[in-house]
């Protein structure tokens, strides 16, 4: 019986200083958030990008982001617009053509989703005979601020080979679920990337809205086939020792889901390739921290942890916590003097540190006047957000070896007019 006592005992607080461990450390990190660094090293070199969009399906709003970059402020010579229509079965690719792309038409129903699709891309542009020096990658619903790439330029002249701009929403308001979404985004711009851009710690590449350089993708190739590309594509790069900036002033907005089901269908396919490509990253980053003695790769898998494992540590907290409290109730001599305080005490710190986070969270909403009369149905909806993120983690985990992809439909037609 006392054997078990100190198993469940000592689990339950080894679980709450992970926990404790993790939290405090993205509190410190998140204080960062509060300023903005200025790039050092100045460059005025006009680089050539290559925007590459991958669609399946998308007619109702390919034209939309055409049409917002074709009103660029960036030199108009200085990049080239390609679409990839994937497994199509639509207009996609005509009415990509109409609004003057440059359109490549993919057919493998074998290899499917976004990941083949750029690879496809990329490799088609790089033997062009006219060269890039960057790839930009969106996805169909965006629209992209006029001044995107004169940010983007100030960063991959300040020497990063990659870099992630800032993501915003264009139907924050539609429902309770697209503002819901839409705070989490405006939460991990300042707290999560901006924070982390400030100190020179490597930030996370998002999806779409990012540049990577073209002698890059052909140096290592892009290979980054799972329903989680982004995040595949980010651990690769850690690997590699490539750091990925961050620029808060190249904003581009996508459409949120605003149903509950959408949402959840949406994240499993998330949470699903985020698992697998953490699962295949997770021990060469920490054998490399090791051999190296570089914080960077362990930077790499807390990030991990803070999407996959984190919500399972937690809910893991909890029920040890329960049931260590019931045998510390019921238990006599050392395990009450060893462990009454020990559970108390850390859940007071833990939760210090998530109201020292709420407080950073509001100050960054005002500081960016976000949400406005909304902010408590945005808050709420940010914590239900984070929450339901729970369940979906642990779907994502067990099965994280199907490769299956969900198509998230896209109606939004506002224009970048709309966007001011």
């Amino acid at each position: 019986m006392y054997k078990n006592t100190a198993i469940i005992c000592f689990v339950s607080n080894f679980f709450q200083i992970s926990v404790f461990f993790i939290s405090t450390y993205y509190f410190i990190i998140s204080f960062f958030s509060f300023a903005r660094r200025k790039n050092i090293k100045i460059i005025e070199k006009l680089n050539s990008y290559a925007i590459v969009i991958a669609a399946h399906n998308e007619q109702n709003v390919i034209c939309d982001i055409l049409r917002s970059l074709r009103k660029l402020d960036y030199s108009r010579k200085k990049y080239d617009i390609f679409v990839v229509a994937d497994n199509c079965t639509d207009s996609t690719a005509l009415n990509a053509k109409k609004c003057g792309a440059k359109v490549f038409e993919r057919f493998d129903t074998v290899n499917c989703g976004k990941g083949f699709a750029l690879d496809f891309a990329f490799k088609k542009i790089l033997d062009l005979p006219v060269k890039y020096d960057f790839f930009a990658v969106f996805d169909c619903d965006n629209i992209i601020r006029k001044d995107f790439f004169d940010h983007i330029n100030k960063q991959v002249n300040a020497g990063y080979k990659a870099v992630q701009g800032r993501i915003e929403s264009k139907n924050p308001f539609d429902s309770l679920i697209s503002l819901s979404i839409a705070t989490w985004y405006w939460i991990n711009n300042r707290t999560f990337q901006l924070s982390r851009h400030n100190l020179g710690i490597s930030c996370q590449i998002g999806g779409t809205g990012f540049v990577v350089e073209t002698s890059l993708i052909d140096k290592i190739g892009w290979s980054s086939y799972c329903i989680a590309e982004d995040a595949e594509f980010t651990l690769k790069l850690a690997i590699k020792d490539i750091k990925v900036g961050y620029s808060y002033d190249a904003q581009v907005f996508d459409e949120k889901p605003i149903k509950l089901k959408t949402s959840i269908m949406q994240r499993i396919r998330w949470a699903k390739g985020i698992a697998k490509s953490g699962f295949n990253f997770i021990i060469p980053l920490f054998k490399k921290g090791i051999k190296e003695k570089k914080l960077q790769p362990f930077n790499d898998l807390l990030t991990f942890f803070s999407s996959s494992l984190f919500p399972i540590l937690y809910v893991l907290l909890l029920l040890f916590d329960i049931k260590a409290i019931k045998i510390i109730l019921n238990s006599k001599g050392y395990f009450i003097f060893n462990n009454i305080w020990t559970i108390p005490t850390n859940f007071i710190l833990l939760n210090t540190i998530l109201i020292g986070e709420l407080f950073v969270i509001f100050y960054g909403l005002y500081k960016d006047k976000k949400i406005g009369k909304y902010i408590l149905s945005g808050i709420f909806g940010y914590i239900f957000y984070i929450i339901s993120w729970v369940p979906i983690v642990f779907i994502g985990i067990f099965k994280k070896r199907e490769n299956d992809w969900f198509h998230t439909p896209h109606k939004t037609n506002q224009k970048p007019d709309d966007l001011g």
